[in-house]
């Protein structure tokens, strides 16, 4: 016996269509009302594929943010590098990959893709492989759409190919045999994603070759060009920063062999030597060193003193973290729209302490440019100005009876 479908029709199976085509449900199915069922039971199914992939790419997103955490603890540029590489074969699946970045050939030192400046040029960094030992030196070669990297880094994309040996004959790259012959090793698919920082400026790119999937070799997806699109992301504000930080290290390494140097001229080694020391740990001021995004980079011991935070527990965080939230939002525009266009900022703050105190306190910011006169960190003093806040008639009153 064959009951009637009712009117409206609501179903969800694997395969709705092998259902609808079913002609017992057609023939008590109003005409006119099959294609809005059909339609209907289509969107379920999509909605239920959704979900399930959501829940499944939920867990590796979770992955991505230990994965970020992980690559910020690193200093080192090369240790940084190497970690970027080994978590990017890890999570998509690569049997190989390489590290390439971007270095301004005058100095040797990292850069960021700028059209038609030839001085930028792309640094062959490293490279891996789980299957063979390759022997590959590091080189530079100009940023030109001819090579796979160059064309990801000028078009600022993803390209994600099937089989290097069969690219498209309109395609403006070509795939380069000869490290195939030099290594033996075999390449098919490929992944290049350029690695971009908030401002989209591109610092470099990664290269991910031949995905496995178990024992079979595979192609590259659309869910690992998602993957590496949030990874590049971490990895991309971890190396800015590692960058930095060398370059800070730099610094106060030059600012010491010049000291020393005229220690040797006049008063004897390690006296100015001492004074600068003094000068950046022990200044009556707090100071901190943030890059251009926010993170602290260093901080004196003073700040330690100010807000009750030691240096290792800021490192990487925003100054933000202070914020009481009983300054207007409009304070903070007006310091970032400051900074930002390379000007510099005098203001005050109303904070918290560590230990929950409120203070407020009085700052100064000022940029450190490059050569190309972009702003690579912020250099912020900090002085404790509650006192003046709470008593400042008093203050004043003081100030008048010292004497002259």
């Amino acid at each position: 016996m064959v009951i009637p479908a009712p009117k409206y029709l609501v179903a969800i199976s694997q395969n709705c269509d092998q259902i609808l085509n079913n002609e017992h449900i057609k023939d008590y199915l109003y005409l006119s009302e099959y294609p809005k069922i059909e339609a209907q039971l289509h969107r379920i199914l999509r909605n239920m594929a959704s979900t399930i992939e959501r829940r499944s790419f939920n867990k590796e997103i979770e992955r991505l943010y230990e994965v970020g955490s992980y690559l910020s603890t690193k200093r080192s540029v090369d240790a940084l590098i190497d970690a970027i590489l080994d978590v990017s074969m890890e999570l998509i699946g690569a049997e190989a990959g390489s590290f390439y970045s971007i270095v301004d050939s005058r100095t040797g030192k990292w850069s960021y893709y700028k059209k038609d400046d030839p001085y930028k040029v792309i640094q062959f960094d490293i490279a891996k492989n789980k299957r063979a030992d390759l022997e590959i030196v590091s080189m530079t070669f100009p940023i030109v759409p001819t090579t796979i990297v160059g064309s990801s880094i000028i078009l600022g994309r993803t390209i994600v190919i099937d089989d290097v040996h069969n690219i498209p004959k309109d395609a403006p790259y070509t795939y380069d045999a000869q490290v195939e012959k030099k290594t033996g090793y075999a390449c098919k698919s490929m992944l290049t994603i350029p690695m971009m920082d908030k401002r989209n400026r591109i610092l470099g790119a990664i290269q991910l070759i031949n995905k496995y999937s178990g024992p079979s070799l595979s192609v590259f997806n659309k869910r690992d060009e998602d993957m590496m699109q949030f990874l590049s992301h971490y990895a991309t504000i971890a190396l800015e920063n590692s960058h930095l930080y060398e370059e800070m290290n730099e610094l106060l390494s030059d600012y010491e062999k010049i000291i020393q140097s005229i220690d040797l001229e006049k008063s004897g080694p390690g006296d100015e030597l001492s004074k600068l020391t003094e000068t950046i740990e022990m200044n009556p001021s707090a100071l901190i060193i943030t890059n251009t995004e926010g993170s602290i980079l260093y901080a004196n011991k003073q700040f330690e003193t100010l807000t009750g935070y030691r240096s290792d527990e800021v490192i990487g965080k925003s100054p933000s973290f202070l914020n009481s939230g009983e300054m207007p939002p409009e304070h903070f525009k007006d310091f970032w729209n400051t900074i930002l266009s390379g000007q510099e900022w005098r203001g005050e703050f109303h904070n918290r302490r560590k230990d929950g105190t409120l203070y407020w306190e009085k700052s100064s910011v000022t940029s450190v440019k490059d050569e190309n006169n972009q702003i690579k960190f912020f250099v912020n003093t900090r002085e404790d100005i509650t006192d003046l806040k709470k008593y400042p008639v008093c203050s004043y009153t003081k100030r008048k009876k010292m004497p002259p």
